[in-house]
């Protein structure tokens, strides 16, 4: 009887060991693609580790960072509460990761504490300390502001806000009084890019733009290049395919009209990327609430 105890608690050990191996091959894996960016395969050898060595503090962090970079706000964060509750004390990083997400939710005052605790579990030399007081900082001129009372009205514009989304505006960066916006509910496709210009001293009825741009998908205006020839639009023709085309506004009308560009730029969709802004986009107008709405300035 105690040969055969012996027998299984030499195989229950000799399991353990071999867990432990892969869950440690796992976690190297894994730091080496995080340090690459590289966030999706990244999550997955971490998860491969967790599972063979569960409630480990670091991995449980480095879980929530991947989801972070992937846009996974709620899993993130969930993972990141857990490695505080793990059996060792998590690495200070998982403190600026919990300190980013409440601040990204203008929750300053919990983003303040996360930030402070990593302060108080790192040296003094730390070479993120000095960021880490910058964020601070930030977060007390948000909580600044918030405490100031409203200085703008959100109007709506005549014949350009209807019952339909409307919504990411965009000033034609040639200098034109020209405004180009996306919008839901004005055609019978899915949604349509318009633009509005000013006439008399008020805006235009939108008119969408020609048919070849606006096809039976849905497109969204995107931004415009440096010099304001060529238009980039998103255009998604069925629920799993789109891609980002551009309009180069070329003399020959058939050919910049049935030949659209594919969009070239350093954007990695696998790694979490989404959402492109163009920085050369200037426009002085701001969706809110579905309204493609001016700011109005009422301070003196």
């Amino acid at each position: 009887m105690m040969l055969r105890w012996l027998a299984l608690l030499s195989c229950f050990l000799l399991t353990k060991t071999a867990l432990a191996q892969d869950a440690a091959a796992w976690k190297r894996a894994g730091n080496d693609l995080l340090a690459a960016q590289q966030y999706q395969p990244a999550l997955e050898a971490f998860q491969k580790a967790e599972k063979n060595s569960p409630a480990d503090a670091e991995t449980l962090t480095n879980i929530g960072i991947c989801h972070y970079h992937l846009h996974h706000p709620e899993q993130a964060e969930a993972q990141l509460l857990a490695a505080l509750h793990a059996k060792k004390a998590p690495p200070p990083l998982n403190f600026i990761y919990l300190a980013k997400l409440h601040q990204a939710r203008l929750d300053f005052e919990k983003a303040v504490d996360f930030y402070k605790q990593f302060l108080k579990k790192t040296p003094a030399d730390h070479p993120w300390r000095p960021a880490v007081k910058d964020e601070i900082r930030r977060c007390a001129t948000g909580l600044h502001l918030r405490r100031l009372p409203p200085f703008a009205a959100v109007l709506p514009l005549a014949d350009l806000n209807t019952s339909a989304d409307e919504y990411h505006p965009l000033t034609s960066p040639s200098g034109q009084e020209r405004l180009y916006f996306s919008a839901t509910g004005r055609s019978a496709n899915g949604s349509d890019i318009f633009y509005t210009e000013v006439k008399a001293g008020d805006w235009s009825a939108p008119k969408p733009l020609n048919r070849f741009i606006n096809g039976a998908g849905h497109e969204t205006a995107l931004g415009f290049d440096d010099s304001g020839t060529s238009l980039y639009f998103f255009r998604r023709e069925t629920p799993e395919f789109g891609q980002i085309l551009v309009d180069t506004f070329r003399e020959d009308l058939l050919q910049g009209t049935l030949f659209f560009e594919a969009f070239s730029g350093p954007m990695r969709p696998g790694e979490g990327d989404c959402a492109p802004f163009f920085s050369t986009t200037a426009s002085c107008f701001s969706p809110a609430g579905g309204w493609v709405a001016s700011a109005v300035s009422t301070s003196t």
